[in-house]
C-alpha cells in the first residue's frame, strides 16, 4: 500500500493513480539501484580503513591539453608601448638636432653686437647639455626596461648626440683646422670625452641608492605591485655594470700624452669632478624625478624642485667663494648659474611630465 502525497488517500500500488486528485507518485529508486551511484560518490565501508581511500583522483592531461593551455601573460612592465617609443624618438631626435646646430648657431650669434642675446643663448646651450646628461642618468636607472636595454639605448643616444655635435663642428670649420691643429683638436676632444663615462656613473650613484633602498622605479600605471622585490639584478646585469665601470676607468687611465707620461693633475681633477657630480646630481635629480613622476601631480611639487635647484646653486657658489677667499661671485656669474639651474629643471620637468601623461609613474617600496 502507498499513500498519495497530495491528498493523503491510500493507493493500491506505487504506480497507480490517485482516484481523488488524479496524481501519480513517481517510483523511487531502490537501494540496489542507488548502489552504482553511491560507489562513485563514496567508497564502500570495507575500504574506509585503506590509506588509498582518501587519495584524490589524479587527472593526467594529454599533450593536446598542454598545447591548448594559454601561456601566462607577459609582463608589460619592461616593454615600451608604441606611443612611448614615438615620444622617446621625438626627444632623442630633438636633442640630436640641437647638438648639431649648437656650434653653427653660436658662430652666427657671436657676430651680433647684442650681448644679451649671446648671453641667453649660451646659458640655454649649457642648460640643455646638462639636461641631456641628466635624462640619460635617469633613463639608465629608472627606465622600465631591462638593464641591458637601458644601457644600449643610453649609449646609442649618447653616441648620436656626440656625433651630431662633431658634425656641427665640421660644418663650421669645413674640416680645416689649420696647419698642425688637427692633433691638438683630437687631444682636446679626448680630454673632453674621456671623463664622460665616469661622471655619468657618478651622477647615477644617488639614484641607484634610491632604487635599492626605497625600490624607486618608473613603471606603467597598471604594472604589478612592488615588482622590484621579485626581480633582483641578474648576474648578466652585474657583469654589464662592472664592464661599464672598467671602460670608464680605462678611458681615464688612457689619457697619456707628453711622451707617454700620465698627467696626474688632470686625473685628480676628473676624480674630484666625478665626486662633485655625484653629490650635485643626487641633490637635483632625486627631487626632480619625485616632482614630475610621483602621483598625484601638482604645481607645488614642480616649484619645490625648482627651489631646490636654485638653493643648491646658491650654496655651491657660496662655498666656492669661501674656498677661494673672495667676497663672492659677480652679478653676471650669479645670473648665469641661476638661469642655467632654472632652465635645466624646467627641461627635466617638461620631458618627465610628458611621459607621466603617457601612463608612467614613480613607485616606491610597498607599492
Amino acid at each position: 500500500m502507498a499513500t498519495c502525497l497530495t491528498c493523503g488517500a491510500e493507493l493500491e500500488t506505487v504506480d497507480s493513480p490517485c482516484s481523488s486528485c488524479s496524481a501519480t507518485i513517481e517510483p523511487q529508486p531502490t537501494q540496489a539501484q542507488q548502489q552504482p551511484t553511491d560507489r562513485l560518490s563514496s567508497p564502500p565501508e570495507s575500504m574506509d580503513a585503506s590509506p588509498f581511500a582518501t587519495m584524490p583522483i589524479m587527472d593526467f592531461a594529454t599533450d593536446r591539453d598542454v598545447l591548448a593551455t594559454p601561456a601566462p601573460p607577459r609582463s608589460t612592465n619592461y616593454v615600451l608601448p608604441k606611443n612611448s617609443r614615438g615620444l622617446l624618438a621625438v626627444f632623442v631626435g630633438a636633442f640630436a638636432l640641437f647638438d648639431f646646430l649648437a656650434v653653427p648657431l653660436t658662430a652666427v650669434i657671436s657676430t651680433r653686437p647684442d650681448e644679451a642675446i649671446v648671453f641667453l643663448m649660451m646659458v640655454f646651450y649649457f642648460a640643455t647639455y646638462i639636461a641631456q646628461v641628466s635624462l640619460l642618468t635617469i633613463w639608465m636607472v629608472f627606465a622600465p626596461l631591462k638593464l641591458v636595454a637601458r644601457v644600449a639605448w643610453a649609449l646609442g643616444a649618447a653616441v648620436l648626440g656626440i656625433s651630431a655635435f662633431f658634425l656641427g663642428v665640421l660644418v663650421v670649420t669645413s674640416g680645416d683646422f689649420g696647419p698642425g691643429a688637427g692633433i691638438y683638436f683630437f687631444i682636446g676632444i679626448t680630454y673632453l670625452i674621456g671623463p664622460y663615462p665616469l661622471c655619468l656613473l657618478a651622477a647615477q650613484l644617488g639614484l641607484w641608492i634610491m632604487r635599492f633602498w626605497r625600490h624607486w622605479r618608473i613603471v606603467r600605471v597598471d604594472a604589478a605591485a612592488d615588482e622590484a622585490k621579485h626581480k633582483p639584478l641578474r648576474i648578466l646585469d652585474v657583469m654589464i655594470a662592472t664592464g661599464f665601470v672598467a671602460v670608464a676607468l680605462a678611458l681615464l687611465q688612457g689619457l697619456k700624452f707628453d711622451g707617454g707620461r700620465q698627467e696626474p693633475l688632470y686625473v685628480l681633477f676628473v676624480l674630484a669632478m666625478a665626486g662633485f657630480t655625484a653629490i650635485y646630481a643626487a641633490a637635483l635629480l632625486i627631487p626632480t624625478v619625485w616632482a614630475a613622476m610621483r602621483s598625484p601631480p601638482s604645481l607645488s611639487k614642480a616649484f619645490t624642485a625648482i627651489a631646490i635647484h636654485v638653493a643648491v646653486i646658491v650654496i655651491t657658489m657660496l662655498i666656492g667663494a669661501l674656498i677661494e677667499g673672495r667676497g663672492g661671485p659677480s652679478g653676471g656669474t650669479w645670473a648665469v648659474f641661476l638661469l642655467t639651474a632654472i632652465i635645466h629643471c624646467a627641461i627635466l620637468l617638461s620631458i618627465l611630465t610628458a611621459f607621466r601623461r603617457r601612463g608612467y609613474v614613480l613607485r616606491k617600496k610597498g607599492e
